[in-house]
């Protein structure tokens, strides 16, 4: 990302919201899923 915004002002910044958008959205998917599974497993 340094090297990019040495020479353009617009590409480092859109890969940061989109990264930070993929980190909100796979944590989001984490919490779905476990939320699913401990609803569907009974204890022995």
């Amino acid at each position: 990302m340094q090297l990019l915004g040495a020479n353009r002002a617009y590409e480092p910044a859109a890969l940061a919201v989109i990264a930070f958008g993929i980190t909100w959205g796979c944590l989001g998917l984490i919490q779905l899923v476990s939320r699913f599974q401990k609803t569907t497993q009974r204890p022995a």
